[in-house]
């Protein structure tokens, strides 16, 4: 570990050392950060940090690990490449990063300069060839080694840039994620990896004094952009292989905060230009078109703005997102170490963290996935039929058709069998998809399915499945057996229909969904309550969800209706209302005494609860003792 340590600590002198002689330069020739909106902090800081970074890093490959190395060093080389083809590339990056502090470049001019230099890495052998996978499996890129590669190195390079906006947060996630890494070069016994992982490191740890909260000096782009495409390089093998160093699933954690946050900023934004616009009587698609706002305009919106929101101060939450690394490093590690281990709990246990997080920050955008109004896209109709229904049954039909014969021949079938399910399945599913239309699958609204739904979509399985027997039969196919086509049927059916209904019940519960909504009671648990939740339910324009009823009827308590709770008797109002956040009580019962109403109303009014009537009528608009006019004709 002794030259691990030596680099360590040659990286963290000549960083600590440089700085202030950066931050000097910079502050003479005003590179300053100048406050802003969109920027957290309230005085001019000067920019550039991110060179003091690279020359450390550079100065110490040059004088220790380089073959041209000024001190005699036989345990620490790096080899040649290190010493032409990233520098070359690393320098083109850190030259964008210094134009870029000193005057911001478009968009385009940034994007084409990071191409530029990921093509030179990739020209001196840097290159993805192949990914290994949880299980052993390698899958071979072939003609996407490069674009692969491209996607990778340019998207970290941006990752870490995005991620740069509080005092020491992208130094630090930078830090930890080559803390990772030298673990999983150790573990992997690549020397050279963990070599320049340590380097790394040093110079980091050297730079964060300056650049912990308060600030003295920004990484600027020079840094982010210089910090996110060299960690990208070092995730693959710096042996000069051309291979991946670690499997597929460790680097995307090791870097997990900056792409969750990319990834996060990139969904969001498309979100918030989106419109979805839609008309109430027929529920189809009237207008799609975005706003004017591109993925690429900047906002206050990442995961650390969003900390600082919810509470935070600046410090914490840096401190918050240095764990959150460390615990995305640690499972990353875990994987490295337990490689014949099921990855799957790890993964699991992952997406989860992940998921709890983004829901706790509480994004307006992502509320759209949540409260329908991306999935209107999804009736978008083509030739009268709706336009994800058809491929979605091509894939679920051939699924069917698949697990059929893995049940029948017990997930062994070669041969005959299996030469019989490749030539048959074009014919089952052409056939079934025509009987499909012809027998009105495609026309039933699946938005407000119920029992009759269920049956009409019964009656289009079994004539599908007795069609494409039919042509089996026509065809000559007897061999594939009518067992086949049995589990056929049943398959199909659950695969098809449930994904109607899953879908139907995934609506309902984003129509129930809370967010935005004022919360209301319902008095009452008659017929005109049932019709009263499907109509807050049905129609999104009252902008109300429902918290529970209200029954006069002791033992209904702690029942449900429509899946909402009956909360008790009216004597339990007071405490509803004054604990439930409510804003409305809609009464839905008839024949409520007068002096009940009135109780009902004075106790509202103390909680400053608006009281509301729902009714259901039919009005007649004429009458047939009255004579028809007609309208004069011109």
């Amino acid at each position: 570990m002794l030259k691990y340590l030596l680099l360590f600590v040659t990286g963290a002198g000549l960083s600590f050392l440089l700085t202030p002689l950066v931050r000097w330069v910079a502050i003479r020739n005003k590179v300053l950060d100048m406050p802003e909106a969109r920027k957290v902090h309230s005085k001019p800081i000067p920019r550039l940090g991110g060179v003091g970074i690279f020359l450390a890093f550079i100065l110490t490959v040059m004088l220790v690990l380089s073959p041209w190395r000024l001190f005699e060093i036989p345990f620490a080389d790096v080899g040649a490449h290190w010493s032409k083809g990233f520098m070359a590339a690393a320098g083109i990056i850190v030259a964008l990063g210094i134009l870029d502090d000193l005057k911001p470049l478009g968009a385009r001019v940034k994007f084409l300069t990071q191409v530029l230099a990921a093509l030179v890495a990739i020209s001196f052998g840097y290159v993805i060839t192949h990914v290994d996978l949880p299980g052993g499996r390698t899958v071979e890129l072939g003609m996407w080694a490069v674009p692969v590669t491209l996607v990778w190195i340019v998207g970290l390079t941006n990752a870490f840039n995005l991620i740069d906006g509080l005092d020491g947060l992208a130094a630090g996630v930078a830090l930890i994620a080559s803390l990772t890494l030298f673990g999983v070069a150790l573990l992997g016994q690549n020397v050279e990896l963990a070599l320049l992982c340590a380097l790394l490191a040093g110079c980091l740890l050297g730079f964060l004094p300056y650049n912990f909260h308060p600030a003295s000096i920004f990484l600027g782009d020079s840094g982010s952009l210089f910090l996110g495409f060299l960690l990208a390089v070092l995730s693959i093998t710096s042996a000069h292989k051309s291979t991946v160093a670690v499997s597929l699933l460790i680097p995307i954690l090791a870097f997990g905060l900056p792409i969750m946050d990319t990834l996060l900023a990139m969904l969001r934004r498309f979100l918030r230009g989106l419109h979805v616009m839609e008309t109430t009587d027929e529920g189809r698609l009237r207008l799609f078109f975005l706003r004017g706002k591109t993925m690429f305009e900047a906002d206050r919106d990442h995961i650390h703005h969003r900390l600082m929101r919810l509470g935070l101060y600046h410090r914490n939450a840096v401190i918050f997102l240095y764990a959150a690394c460390a615990a995305f490093g640690g499972a990353a590690l875990l994987m490295a170490a337990y490689r014949n281990a099921n990855t799957g709990l790890v993964l699991l246990a992952v997406a989860l963290a992940v998921g709890v997080a983004v829901r706790k920050l509480h994004y307006e955008e992502l509320q759209l996935l949540r409260n329908g109004s991306v999935a209107t896209l999804s009736r978008f109709p083509i030739l009268g039929i709706q336009a994800v229904q058809i491929p979605s049954d091509l894939l679920l039909v051939s699924l069917a058709y698949y697990f059929a014969y893995q049940l029948r021949f017990e997930g062994v079938f070669e041969g005959a069998a299996k030469e019989c399910l490749i030539t048959t399945l074009p014919a089952v599913l052409l056939t079934k998809i025509v009987v499909f239309h012809i027998s009105g699958l495609y026309h039933t609204r699946w938005r407000y399915a119920g029992v009759p739904e269920l049956l009409r979509g019964g009656r289009s399985m079994v004539l599908g499945s007795a069609a494409a027997a039919a042509v089996l039969a026509v065809f000559n196919y007897e061999q594939c057996g009518w067992a086949v086509l049995v589990m056929d049927f049943f398959l199909m059916s659950a695969f098809v229909l449930g994904s109607r209904f899953s879908a139907r019940l995934a609506e309902y519960y984003a129509q129930s969904n809370p967010a935005n909504k004022q919360r209301v009671l319902i008095y009452g648990t008659g017929p005109q309550a049932a019709l009263l939740i499907h109509e807050l339910l049905l129609n999104s324009d009252h902008l109300r969800t429902p918290v529970g009823f209200i029954d006069e009827h002791r033992g209904a308590r702690r029942k449900f209706l429509h899946g909402y709770p009956i909360l008790g008797t009216s004597a339990v109002m007071p405490e509803v209302l004054s604990q439930g956040d409510i804003t409305e009580l809609i009464i839905a019962a008839v024949n409520v005494p007068a002096s009940r109403m009135t109780e009902i109303q004075n106790l509202c009014r103390q909680h400053n609860v608006v009281v509301r009537q729902y009714r259901t009528t039919i009005d007649n608009l004429t009458r047939l003792d009255e004579p028809a006019t007609l309208a004069p004709v011109n």
